[in-house]
Protein backbone atom coordinates (compact mmCIF):
# COMPACT_ATOMS: atom_id res chain seq x y z
CA UNK A 1 0.00 0.00 0.00
CA UNK A 2 2.88 2.25 0.73
CA UNK A 3 4.44 2.04 -2.75
CA UNK A 4 1.38 2.82 -4.30
CA UNK A 5 0.67 6.11 -2.41
CA UNK A 6 4.23 6.82 -3.44
CA UNK A 7 4.14 6.41 -6.68
CA UNK A 8 0.87 8.76 -6.51
CA UNK A 9 3.03 11.72 -6.07
CA UNK A 10 6.32 10.93 -7.27
CA UNK A 11 7.80 13.15 -10.01
CA UNK A 12 7.16 13.47 -13.08
CA UNK A 13 3.32 12.15 -12.96
CA UNK A 14 2.88 12.99 -9.14
CA UNK A 15 1.78 16.71 -9.00
CA UNK A 16 -0.20 16.74 -12.34
CA UNK A 17 -2.01 13.27 -11.23
CA UNK A 18 -2.42 14.88 -7.83
CA UNK A 19 -4.29 18.12 -9.64
CA UNK A 20 -6.23 16.38 -11.67
CA UNK A 21 -7.57 13.63 -8.98
CA UNK A 22 -8.92 16.26 -6.80
CA UNK A 23 -10.51 18.12 -9.72
CA UNK A 24 -12.22 15.22 -11.05
CA UNK A 25 -13.83 14.14 -7.57
CA UNK A 26 -13.97 17.86 -6.52
CA UNK A 27 -12.36 17.01 -3.65
CA UNK A 28 -10.14 19.68 -1.82
CA UNK A 29 -6.23 20.04 -2.03
CA UNK A 30 -6.23 20.45 1.85
CA UNK A 31 -7.92 16.87 1.93
CA UNK A 32 -5.53 15.25 0.10
CA UNK A 33 -2.47 17.32 1.11
CA UNK A 34 -2.52 16.52 4.99
CA UNK A 35 -2.76 12.70 4.93
CA UNK A 36 0.13 12.84 2.40
CA UNK A 37 2.20 14.79 5.14
CA UNK A 38 2.63 11.82 7.45
CA UNK A 39 3.93 9.88 4.27
CA UNK A 40 6.30 13.05 3.02
CA UNK A 41 7.64 13.54 6.83
CA UNK A 42 8.68 9.73 6.77
CA UNK A 43 10.26 9.52 3.55
CA UNK A 44 12.26 12.77 4.91
CA UNK A 45 13.34 10.94 8.29
CA UNK A 46 14.49 7.84 6.06
CA UNK A 47 16.34 10.08 3.67
CA UNK A 48 18.11 11.77 6.89
CA UNK A 49 19.20 8.81 7.98
CA UNK A 50 20.44 7.98 4.82
CA UNK A 51 22.49 10.92 4.26
CA UNK A 52 24.13 11.27 7.93
CA UNK A 53 24.58 7.52 8.59
CA UNK A 54 26.23 6.42 5.49
CA UNK A 55 26.86 3.08 7.31
CA UNK A 56 23.17 2.52 7.58
CA UNK A 57 22.84 2.26 3.87
CA UNK A 58 26.52 0.53 3.03
CA UNK A 59 26.36 -2.55 5.05
CA UNK A 60 24.18 -4.55 2.74
CA UNK A 61 27.06 -3.76 -0.04
CA UNK A 62 29.85 -4.36 2.63
CA UNK A 63 27.92 -7.51 3.68
CA UNK A 64 28.52 -9.15 0.01
CA UNK A 65 31.89 -7.51 -0.31
CA UNK A 66 31.98 -5.16 -2.21
CA UNK A 67 32.87 -2.45 0.66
Amino acid sequence: MRRHRGAAFSPPIGLGLLFATCAITDTGLKDVVRPMAKYLAELFVALLVLVFMPAFSLWLPARFGFG
